[in-house]
């Protein structure tokens, strides 16, 4: 019961957030190029500085004294600490996608906890219609690749959310490697063919 009231109250964390969020908006368009055969290829990852390695850039942050650009083994990451008052929620807008497409974000997280309680985190991929779909980075000492998939917006939105809930114990969780990526229907629809 305490799990699913946290996941509620984690949600509305999010969307109240949400709600009052302006966001630095950051234009993507995808890189195209026609061959002989006029196929148009998208870039691979849509999202600015998703390695962290050219610091916040592309990023916008509510609390960055929370917040922190660090390098462990040549990895760059961003890393986000508990403390005290609102979620600290780091987000990228990314506009000029495809409206209603599929996209798969693609996130490299680790978490440490510091306590008894460990620090609740989590991420998020919305849309502005009220579409959602999260996960929460799990324990380790090394990055765990997770992922979810979402419909963009009928704009042609999305935004990614990075939240830190600041009622829930203590620690601090670890993000890279971030991507998004509009998934190939035509893919699966081959593989229905095939059988």
């Amino acid at each position: 019961m305490l799990k699913k009231f946290v996941l509620t109250s984690m949600a509305l964390l999010v969307l109240t957030f949400v709600a009052d969020l302006v966001l630095p908006e950051t234009i993507v368009s995808a890189d195209t190029k026609k061959t002989a055969v006029h196929t148009i290829t998208a870039v691979d990852n849509l999202v600015i500085n998703g390695t962290f390695s050219d610091g916040m850039n592309g990023w916008d942050n509510t609390a960055p004294e929370k917040a922190d650009i660090q390098n462990e083994d040549g990895t760059t990451f961003l890393r986000i600490k508990t403390g005290s008052g609102f979620g600290y929620i780091t987000s990228q807008k990314v506009t000029n996608l495809v409206p209603n497409a599929t996209y798969k974000l693609s996130v490299d997280s680790r978490k440490r906890n510091l306590g008894p309680i460990g620090i609740e985190a989590l991420f998020v991929l919305l849309n502005s219609e009220g579409g959602m779909e999260s996960k929460y980075p799990l324990v380790s000492s090394y990055f765990i690749t997770q992922s979810v998939s979402l419909a963009s917006s009928s704009k042609g939105e999305l935004i990614i959310l990075l939240v830190e809930n600041p009622e829930m114990g203590d620690g601090y969780v670890d993000y890279t490697n971030i991507k998004l990526e509009k998934v190939d229907s035509t893919k699966s629809l081959d593989l229905v063919q095939k059988k």
